[in-house]
């Protein structure tokens, strides 16, 4: 089994992912019809618009100025080089644009799986409960997960160390939709289960080209597929094995769609940054407990404060600001996050940016400001001079010149 280092950026998503794939594995699939056509789903619904009229017109960047988001877009699309800019104008990348027109006429989309002309009902609370499990796993050390490859990608992916606690990163994670949480699982088990670069690819292609699929029905494999990662997707509960036939499950499909209707919307935060999560789930009591102080804890209700020293603990854990406005605003029961709120979470991380620690000893109680001048004059010169303050009088020396200041001091007083 696969085991090398993590070595790609983390947190990973799905854009990230094709940023790093190597140019001639990206041409590989941009080449794939199937692949294409299901490649713009991840995009959101401006961006797959836009790429659309990239299809048929390559615009001037003086036209795109009046586009909404065009910056946003153009950043996302360059990441993943499907567009490039020739001139003072932005062309789809060809391989791409032809696969897209060649996928959109292609009545049948099958290389991996083909229609088994069968029906089946998929059990998607089950499927649901069976993600639960796994994000249960990841805040509860005490709970044991016997899914097929979650232990190992897990601890692959740095979400847990050896021990199986969790790591600044696996925090991160938690702090993540479920969509987010997804692709990053699945993206971890391509780099984990394949044992080349060309098997990676080939598992990319197939897995994508599930996308195309319809729920509730069942396909045959008519090209090989690493049977480990289909069991590994099975546990993740985005699709269902039937011996050798398998049919796709909602959260499959969700993970595809532009917007988030998966949302877990349980949150309400008020202006006063007082928030209450309605939720049975021990894993979101378990993000909530993350950055607020819990005030209150009643079977299906969480009642708690967005605190500087709640968030400080968060920050501690290596979670940022960012990432706390982001889990709440994905999260909000009803209207928007306030933005007074939003506002306060980034002035306690900057304020804390702003903190540093050193070790030192503390000079102070000088009897005369002439006295206090000369050593700190010394501390300057002897680069021993940590901080100081000429209205208190004091003086803060590293810990190495301790020594050579309290011997000058001798000679001052």
């Amino acid at each position: 089994m696969h085991k090398s280092p993590q070595t790609w950026p983390y947190p990973i998503d799905v854009v990230e992912y094709f940023r790093v794939l190597p140019k001639d594995l990206k041409t590989r699939l941009y080449k794939a019809p199937i692949f294409a056509v299901s490649f713009l789903k991840i995009f959101d619904e401006d961006t797959r618009r836009f790429v659309m009229d990239l299809v048929l017109k390559s615009p001037s960047i003086g036209m795109l100025r009046e586009v909404d988001g065009v910056k946003n877009i153009l950043k996302t699309l360059l990441k993943v080089h499907v567009i490039e800019k020739r001139g003072s104008n932005i062309y789809l990348d060809e391989d791409f644009r032809r696969s897209l027109m060649d996928g959109f006429c292609m009545l049948v989309m099958e290389k991996y799986y083909r229609k088994a002309h069968e029906t089946i009902t998929v059990n998607e609370e089950k499927s649901n409960q069976m993600f639960e499990s796994i994000l249960k796993f990841i805040v509860n050390k005490d709970f044991k997960s016997h899914a097929f490859g979650i232990n190992e990608i897990v601890v692959f992916g740095g979400l847990l160390d050896k021990q199986k606690n969790i790591t600044n990163r696996g925090f991160e994670f938690l702090l993540k939709t479920k969509k987010e949480q997804m692709w990053c699982l699945v993206l971890l088990s391509l780099k984990y289960f394949a044992s080349s670069v060309e098997e990676e690819v080939a598992a990319v292609e197939a897995f994508f080209e599930l996308s195309t699929k319809s729920i509730g029905v069942l396909y045959d494999q008519i090209s090989v597929v690493n049977i480990r990662l289909l069991k590994y997707f099975e546990a993740l509960g985005i699709l269902k094995m039937y011996g050798e036939k398998l049919a796709i499950g909602k959260n499959l499909v969700r993970m595809f769609e532009a917007s988030e209707r998966s949302k877990r919307e349980f949150v309400i935060v008020e202006t006063n940054n007082r928030i209450y999560a309605y939720t049975n789930s021990e894993y979101e009591k378990s993000v909530i407990h993350l950055f607020c102080d819990v005030v209150a804890r009643l079977p299906n209700l969480i009642k708690g404060m967005i605190t500087e020293e709640s968030t400080n603990a968060a920050f501690d854990k290596g979670i940022t600001a960012r990432q706390i406005i982001h889990f709440l605003e994905s999260s909000i029961k009803i209207g928007e996050l306030p933005e007074t709120v939003c506002s306060q979470i980034e002035i306690w991380e900057s304020k804390r940016n702003k903190i540093f620690m050193v070790p030192g000893y503390l000079y102070s109680n000088f009897l005369n400001f002439s006295d206090y001048q000369k050593v700190l004059k010394f501390c300057v010169d002897g680069g021993h001079l940590v901080e100081s303050d000429s209205d208190k009088r004091i003086i803060v020396v590293k810990l190495d010149g301790h020594s050579f200041v309290k011997e000058f001091m001798k000679t001052i007083l």
